[in-house]
């Protein structure tokens, strides 16, 4: 888009505000014409000269226009990607739901200085909820709604500081038993990260601290507002070329949130337990997350990644864990042949987590729930991305309900 927008701007000077330099083209095409009738050069050889001066032309456009450009455009950096989607729903043997869905996200990170940089982005959505950005193909060719998705300015004033506001994404290192991906938070974070050995060293190693104030709900006839605060620790180590490991160690505290009017929460799901209507019990949360990636342990080239992620809310009695362990084999999809494979089970209690922000897609979203999900991203092409996700899964309590999804992803990055 940013070349598309140069080119338009240089052509609009060229035909509008630099007739001098059309003309001084148009002069050197008579001379070398001149050239060819005097046999001094060939036809071909004139050709290709032409070639070359036109090519050295639009390069000097553009790079007036370049300089001409304010320097937060000529900054900007944009990225997006395009979902397409068949997912298949079968909650009921016989009845089950096939449905179309797209997914669109775009956005631009501009450099404002040296230290600061402003990030917006546009996402699609059947409605508001955090945790999706799919909608569903229906309604007669309605037109499709766009959502902000994020805005935020990031502050790096030193090289183990930074600084974000607004509405930006997961600073947290994290899997999605309790974050679903889609999400994207409200508030400010401070991050910081420091090497805990010399950089020489054959396991480098690195510590890392991130706190965060994210508001999640005002009522304006009370003073009680709903709100969390996020701190995590962790070290990230590399082995050599042997292996890596990601660690964390979280704890989120929910101020506020026992006793609130589930009515009031608009993405609420109804799995917590509940008392008249209120939430029933407060909601801290203590939850340390591994990944340890193996390099090449078969002597193939192909990586092996463990992971753990446990979560137990100490604010309520029982029903209070959540975990899930989960093997990947291959790389991350970039391009074309890439390919990973990711096995994981997962198991969410009642009152483990907030049920508002779990993985949408396991068991319909919420906590309650507990089973499999198997995962395989296939590289097309170059940013073109074959997925393949299917999730078995049912209550942990209540009804013994098998719901199984499949989803069938095709994936263009831009």
């Amino acid at each position: 888009m940013k070349r598309c927008f140069l080119v338009l701007t240089a052509l609009v000077v060229l035909f509008f505000g630099q007739y001098p330099g059309f003309c001084a083209t148009t002069q050197v095409d008579a001379l070398i014409e001149k050239l060819v009738e005097k046999n001094v050069i060939t036809r071909d050889e004139a050709r290709k000269l032409k070639t070359e001066i036109v090519e050295d032309e639009k390069i000097r456009i553009q790079d007036e226009v370049k300089q001409a450009l304010p320097g937060w455009v000529k900054n900007m950096e944009w990225k997006g990607d395009l979902r397409l989607r068949n997912e298949y729903i079968d909650k009921d043997p016989g009845r089950g739901n096939d449905r179309q869905r797209i997914r669109l996200r775009y956005g631009f990170k501009s450099k404002v200085n040296d230290k600061v940089s402003f990030s917006a982005g546009l996402a699609s959505g059947n409605d508001n909820a955090a945790t999706s950005t799919n909608q569903t193909l229906e309604q007669e060719f309605d037109k499709k709604a766009i959502w902000i998705d994020y805005a935020f300015v990031n502050y790096d004033p030193t090289a183990w500081l930074n600084l974000k506001g607004g509405r930006f994404p997961n600073p947290f290192f994290t899997t999605d038993m309790v974050w679903d991906s889609d999400i994207n938070f409200d508030g400010g974070v401070i991050a910081l990260k420091h090497a805990l050995n010399s950089a020489e060293s054959k396991t480098p190693l690195e510590g890392y601290f991130t706190s965060a104030f994210l508001p999640i709900d005002n009522r304006s006839t009370s003073a009680r507002d709903l709100w969390l605060l996020g701190l995590q620790g962790g070290v990230n180590a590399k082995f050599a070329d042997f292996a890596s490991l990601k660690s964390g160690l979280a704890f989120y505290n929910f101020h506020s949130l026992e006793g609130y009017p589930t009515a009031t929460l608009a993405q609420d799901k109804g799995t917590n337990s509940a008392s008249g209507g209120n939430i029933k019990y407060d909601f801290n949360i203590v939850n340390p997350t591994l990944e340890l990636e193996l390099n090449n342990p078969f002597g193939l080239g192909i990586p092996l990644t463990f992971i753990g992620d446990f979560a137990e809310n100490n604010g309520a009695p029982a029903k209070n864990q959540a975990w899930r362990a989960g093997i990947a084999i291959g790389k991350k999809v970039k391009g074309i042949g890439d390919w990973r494979l990711l096995g994981q089970y997962s198991r969410i209690a009642a009152d483990a987590l907030f049920d508002a922000f779990p993985d949408s897609d396991f068991d319909g979203g919420g906590t309650n729930a507990k089973g499999w999900e198997v995962l395989f991203d296939y590289g097309l092409a170059k940013n073109v991305v074959f997925s393949l996700d299917y999730y078995n899964t049912e209550p942990i309590v209540g009804s013994k309900v098998t719901e199984q999804v499949v989803q069938t992803d095709l994936v263009f990055k831009f």
